[in-house]
């Protein structure tokens, strides 16, 4: 069998360094993550002739675009690439001996996006509309997948970046946000989760699965459930806003268990709603939580459902939150996942 083989290709402010790198690069990290944070990748070099501190030293703020490419890694003569977008160098790390240099880039642009406060008031704007609004003043692209956009009569943005104010609406309304090659991604998780499985993971006992389109083995994994915080079965929100009018919704899954009460601003029933579903949701997707390593494969990504089987009480469908890319003398995957919910 021809030997799996796995590699890196590096584009650095428009230019093509990867055979640059080749024989200088010790280790390559990327993280996808489906919500909440930036994606990041970082690279460690050898600096023998000491080059990447001094004429090849990369400068803050630098673009860097990456993709991955495998060759027979899941089967003789399969070629497999995957761009994973721009990243804008945040940090640079030396040390010695022996001499070498990590390089850090997040996903999210350093113009502001994050870091800048601004104060705003903003009337009769839906989620997608704000978010327009952002993504241009920001010079991004927004991608909107959700069946569900909000009208918000009146909203402040007092000294906060644009990054931590988008989030916070978006967290609000049951929807997920992340930064993915210059755009602003915001999808609803809960839409989603609805969606079918694209593998199967579980220990190596396969002839139990004969209907799974693709089926990844579980190298390692823990798995965690508690009763604590989570394990909710209604949520209500009640809200009185300044001149007096009321807003109350119970969302109910029917079952019997704990109540979830919530104080929080809104402008109407639709908005009332989608906040219950919404906090519900943060509560108890922390029931069942699954943390995995597998051998690397393109096809998965963060917000990707996958069946989990043959773990007993923890087998199901799970949501990847995220997936940490290991690659340096191998290349493999770490999976952190919650078990997806039901009806909202």
């Amino acid at each position: 069998m021809l030997a799996r083989r796995v590699f890196i290709d590096i584009i650095y402010q428009g230019v093509n360094i990867t055979d640059d790198l080749k024989k200088d690069l010790k280790k390559f990290s990327y993280t996808d993550n489906a919500n909440g944070s930036a994606d990041d990748i970082s690279i460690e070099l050898k600096d023998e002739t000491r080059k990447w501190i001094n004429s090849w030293a990369p400068t803050k703020g630098d673009y860097i675009e990456a993709s991955i490419n495998t060759l027979n890694w899941n089967k003789e003569g399969e070629s497999e690439n995957v761009a994973i977008g721009k990243y804008f160098i945040d940090k640079i790390d030396y040390k010695r001996p022996p001499s070498t240099i990590g390089i850090g880039a997040i996903s999210s642009p350093v113009n502001g996006f994050m870091d800048e406060t601004r104060s705003k008031t903003y009337e009769k704007s839906t989620v997608k509309n704000l978010a327009e609004y952002i993504a241009s003043r920001n010079s991004l692209e927004l991608f909107f997948d959700s069946k569900n956009d909000p009208v918000t009569d009146f909203i402040e943005q007092s000294e906060t970046s644009d990054s931590e104010f988008l989030q916070d609406i978006c967290t609000k309304y049951g929807l997920a946000l992340k930064i993915f090659s210059q755009k602003i991604v915001i999808y609803s998780e809960s839409e989603y989760e609805q969606r079918a499985s694209i593998a199967t993971l579980a220990e190596p006992d396969f002839e139990k699965y004969p209907n799974a389109n693709l089926i990844i083995p579980l190298i390692e994994w823990s798995a965690s459930t508690n009763l604590s915080g989570v394990g909710y079965t209604s949520c209500s929100v009640k809200y009185k806003n300044p001149s007096g009018k009321e807003v109350a919704y119970t969302f109910d899954t029917g079952k019997e268990g704990k109540k979830l009460v919530i104080n929080e601003s809104v402008d109407n029933i639709y908005q009332a709603e989608l906040l219950a579903k919404s906090r519900l949701r943060e509560y108890n997707k922390k029931e069942y939580s699954l943390s995995a390593k597998i051998k690397a494969n393109l096809k998965l990504f963060a917000g990707a459902c996958v069946d989990v089987e043959n773990i007993g009480i923890f087998s199901g469908k799970y949501f990847i939150d995220k997936i940490s890319h290991d690659i340096g003398g191998g290349y493999s995957m770490d999976l952190e996942m919650h078990r997806c919910l039901e009806g909202y």
